[in-house]
């Protein structure tokens, strides 16, 4: 409901559309947060005996790409301040001046 609505103001589409460009393995903010790909093998235990056992999972490079974004979205530090800032700087002035000027009416 909320995005129907932003989207009729055409600042909003610019912002979006710059976001989801920006939001791919490809970006340096992204990829800080993304695991490895591929195959790897993490500790799952021990079995009766007390021999340590191992489980073998794989990370595609789709699941790293989802896992940077969120660690991206979910950043308390400067990582994401400076996504915003440098990625996204003139769509987010943009929308932010149509929102100040609707404010002010």
């Amino acid at each position: 409901m909320l995005l129907e609505e932003l989207r009729k103001i055409p600042e909003f589409n610019a912002l979006e559309k710059a976001a989801k460009e920006k939001l791919t393995s490809e970006n340096f903010y992204v990829q800080h947060f993304m695991p490895d790909t591929g195959e790897y093998y993490d500790e799952s235990g021990y079995d009766e005996n007390g021999k340590r056992e191992w489980s073998r999972g794989y990370t595609s490079k789709s699941e790293a790409t989802k896992q940077g974004i969120d660690g991206l979205i979910y950043d308390k530090g400067d990582y994401f301040d400076e996504f915003i800032c440098e990625e996204l700087r003139s769509e987010v002035v943009e929308f932010v001046r149509v929102l100040l000027k609707k404010i002010r009416e």
